[in-house]
């Protein structure tokens, strides 16, 4: 059993590819374009097969019809990993290689974080890096959609989007191809989110704590924060020992937490008590329909 990553190392290696050389060829490859491909290896099982896939910058194969293979590239031009222009590829049995569209080495493409992929109570600190091996490379991007040129907004530091829109960015360094695209859709309100309690009530034993959980709307780039407490129920008697009060917090991007309700029953439960929790002042959000949750202890 070996990883993915063995399969690129040096040909005739059996060795895993080191961290910087695999950056390196997901570099140059890019995102993939399309879905994973195989051919059968003639007059053998099913499960020998060459496998390839098309990605932004190239394509990777991958050996495993049991033989070694030559493999006819695509019309057009091609290179391989050290930059020569190449029309094959001849790879032994379970190795891999790639080639690419253009010769040189590539900077990795940024990273956009956060990831949002609901609607976002903004507005909405954006914030871009690349990978260490791309130090010293600017980046440039898009708030609008449209590709990144050297022409476009050079990234400086965080920046907030308070609009639905696409952030693009690409990174570029004198001496290096500049990266692939990377992008990020965001859809924003200016709307507070809601919280509530996911269920409006829930069932068990006497001796099983319950966990009711709370929910928001949608996420918030800011922290959210809503209080709670026991309300009412038929178990809250001097004797049951049933006291809860505390406050819930959301980071931001978060939308769901939970209460630890514990059940504390001194005596035998000889028919069904109830426990009532409401959620009130809330920071950051407003209070939705479902603001209160029953417990109901069931009898012994």
């Amino acid at each position: 059993m070996r990883g993915p990553n063995a399969f690129f190392g040096p040909i005739g290696s059996n060795c895993e590819v080191d961290p910087a050389s695999y950056a390196t060829m997901k570099n140059a490859l890019g995102k993939p374009v399309g879905p994973a491909q195989s051919a059968p290896e003639p007059g053998k099982p099913e499960e020998f097969r060459l496998y390839w896939r098309e990605a932004e910058g190239g394509i990777a194969y991958l050996n495993m019809t049991g033989v070694a293979k030559t493999i006819q590239l695509p019309a057009g031009a091609w290179y391989d990993r050290s930059g020569e222009q190449v029309t094959s590829l001849t790879l032994g049995d379970y190795e891999g290689d790639y080639v690419t569209r253009e010769p040189g080495e590539r900077l990795a493409w940024p990273m956009i974080n956060p990831r949002r992929g609901e609607v976002v109570s903004g507005p909405l600190t954006v914030i871009l890096t690349t990978e260490p091996w791309s130090y010293g490379a600017t980046i440039h991007y898009t708030t609008d959609g449209s590709e990144p040129t050297e022409s476009s907004p050079i990234y400086t530091g965080p920046f907030d989007i308070s609009r639905t829109c696409v952030v693009r960015a690409k990174a570029f360094k004198s001496g290096l191809l500049p990266s692939f695209t990377a992008s990020a859709a965001y859809a924003i309100t200016d709307r507070v989110p809601t919280v509530y309690f996911h269920l409006a009530a829930d069932e068990g034993s006497a001796f099983l704590d319950d966990y009711p959980l709370v929910a928001l709307s949608n996420p918030s780039s800011a922290s959210v924060r809503v209080s709670y407490a026991i309300t009412g129920g038929t178990a809250i008697r001097a004797d049951a020992g049933v006291q809860l009060r505390g406050e819930l917090y959301f980071p931001p991007g978060e939308r769901y937490r939970f209460i630890h309700l514990p059940i504390s029953v001194a005596r035998p439960v000889e028919e069904k008590q109830t426990i009532v929790v409401t959620l009130s002042s809330p920071i950051g959000a407003a209070l939705g329909e479902q603001t209160t949750y029953t417990y109901t202890i069931l009898a012994d």
